[in-house]
């Protein structure tokens, strides 16, 4: 309409029912159908403009009937999509401040990185504080669960009692709209809260091993500024190729047959959806073309996995020289481009069986969720086969997640000897049996790292969406066209996107660090096993921590025997 109605005197075309009549088939059976649908003048009700885009009823019954369908089904699920794209914007500006936070970590973490790790370690913990606290605030709020669930007509009935414009002082406090989970959710954020500084203090060692890391870690990034771009050249290349994929997909769909669909709402005219039916050999064709696609998807992963792997391993072996009285590694920039030729060339076929395996569990995974929850929706919620195909989905997960760690310890080696797969999988196994206690310490304390600086990040993207949702006229004012009623799930989205950056980010501390530490063990063992002196060109920190680790293991050898 070209405005809302503000009273009865005016009148709107509104559907009402349709009417299917068949014609008379000829020889062949053919017929027409005609469908005919019935529209009447219904009379318009008093309603106000919400963000200039929206009709809604002043009436207080009206809109609680309206209610179910803004917040539930598809309808719902639109109105809500339809408020993070209006203001996307916001969820760009969470973006670039994970980049911006993620490119921070890896250029203070050169001159400061002891500090760093303890400072993240307390933001984290203070984080999962705050948020905790919030949330139990929001759990004992008196009618939390009402307020939250019809959180967009409540605030429509104030405007109405009040004729003001609103604010979200009620939901000021983070609520999921079910006091149980608030507080399942509060005490579970003040626990993490609690244990971080208590794994802080039993950990100091290691920590003070991951600072030593982190530092060669930074200094290979500083040598290798190219390597900076790699984050940001990922995510665009993991886009546009999630859009052709998803592309590709709709054109595969369209093979089948279309029929009509009806959407099952009174309001809804039929004959507006099409579904599609396919035949046996075209459900092959489809699940045939997602399990490429996702081995795609993870080929290009393990390209660039190894492209920084290649890199890392051109600067741990490069000499120290001095430039402008700086002590570093000369090392060609576009070496690390090198890896990608060398990659798509040599070492092809190791890296699309890596993928091929890691592509072969995600598939599964996805074939056995749709069986669950076809069953599922088949016979109702079936306790025993629910457990049984939880575990089954469980393990997958869980072996997903070795493949993919071996897989990176494989490309290692690969990178460094020039061996296939297999071969390489083989002399991975007996480094780590060797450096299993420098290897294990290091890896688990790194991913703990990652882990609260990944929390940093995302909350502090979620959390600078919330602020601007809750405390800009902008959004906060219903005759606004950029007003936000459900500013939770805009914030819900920056925050995903900014988790998806941090993601990527802390890829970046992985893989270096890993191939860092790998390098160094596979280096031992070659001098070791050949007769060779060791390798003086270690970075200052990464040898103190070399000698940390031998600390440690000659300790534990020493009280074993």
């Amino acid at each position: 309409v070209s405005s809302c109605p503000t009273n009865t005197s005016t009148y709107n075309s509104c559907y009402q029912s349709e009417t299917v009549k068949d014609g008379a088939r000829d020889a062949s059976g053919s017929f027409v159908r005609t469908i005919e649908f019935q529209y009447d003048l219904v009379e318009d009700h008093p309603t106000m403009t919400i963000a200039q885009r929206y009709c809604l009823p002043q009436s207080i019954d009206f809109l609680e009937e309206l209610a179910p369908t803004l917040n539930g089904g598809m309808e719902g699920v639109m109105f809500h999509l339809a408020q993070i794209m209006d203001h996307w914007h916001l969820v760009l500006a969470s973006g670039i401040l994970a980049v911006a936070l993620g490119y921070a970590y890896l250029l203070l973490v050169a001159c400061m990185a002891r500090p760093l790790v303890y400072c993240t370690f307390i933001f984290a913990s203070l984080a999962s504080l705050l948020f905790g606290a919030a949330f139990m605030v929001g759990a004992n709020t008196e009618g939390v669960t009402s307020m939250f669930v019809n959180h967009f007509q409540v605030n429509i009935t104030e405007v109405l009692a009040e004729h003001t414009n609103t604010t979200f002082s009620d939901t000021s406090a983070p609520s999921v709209g079910h006091k149980g989970f608030d507080m399942f959710i509060g005490v579970a954020l003040l626990v993490i809260g609690v244990l971080i500084p208590v794994v802080l203090c039993c950990m100091a060692r290691s920590i003070d091993l991951v600072a030593a890391t982190l530092s060669a870690t930074s200094e290979c990034l500083r040598d290798m500024p190219i390597m900076l771009l790699q984050p940001v050249v990922g995510i665009l290349l993991r886009a546009v190729y999630i859009g052709l994929a998803f592309a590709g997909l709709a054109l595969v769909i369209s093979m089948g047959d279309v029929h009509r669909y009806d959407l099952g709402n009174s309001y809804v005219p039929g004959g507006l959806a099409r579904t599609f039916t396919f035949s046996e050999d075209e459900k092959w064709f489809l699940a045939a073309y997602i399990f490429v696609a996702l081995w795609l998807f993870e080929f290009f992963s393990a390209l660039e996995q190894f492209i920084f792997i290649y890199g890392t391993q051109l600067w741990f072996f490069a000499p120290y020289k001095s430039v402008l009285g700086m002590r570093k590694k000369s090392v060609w920039q576009i070496g690390i481009a090198r890896g990608a030729c060398v990659g798509l060339t040599y070492h092809l076929g190791t890296l699309a069986l890596g993928s091929f395996l890691v592509a072969v569990i995600r598939f599964l995974y996805l074939v056995l969720s749709v069986i669950y929850k076809s069953a599922k929706a088949q016979s109702g919620d079936n306790a025993v086969a629910g457990a049984a195909v939880g575990c089954c989905l469980c393990c997958l997960q869980c072996w997903e997640k070795v493949v993919r760690y071996v897989n990176k310890m494989v490309y290692i080696v690969v990178a460094m000897n020039s061996e296939n797969f297999c071969h390489a999988a083989g002399t991975m196994v007996k480094i780590v049996v060797n450096e299993f206690a420098a290897l294990g310490l290091l890896e688990g304390a790194t991913k703990f790292f990652q882990f609260c600086g990944m929390l940093t990040i995302t909350s502090a993207g979620g959390y600078l969406a919330w602020l601007i949702l809750g405390n800009v006229a902008a959004f906060t004012d219903p005759e606004s066209p950029h007003f936000v009623p459900n500013p939770e799930y805009v914030a819900g989205a920056a925050a995903v996107v900014a988790f998806i950056v941090a993601a990527v980010f802390m890829n970046v501390f992985d893989t270096v660090s890993d191939t860092i530490l790998f390098c160094w063990a596979l280096d031992s063992k070659t001098r070791r096993e050949q007769g060779l002196p060791r390798n003086e060109d270690l970075p200052k920190k990464l040898k103190a921590l070399v000698r940390d680790v031998r600390e440690v293991r000659d300790e534990k050898h020493g009280l074993m025997q």
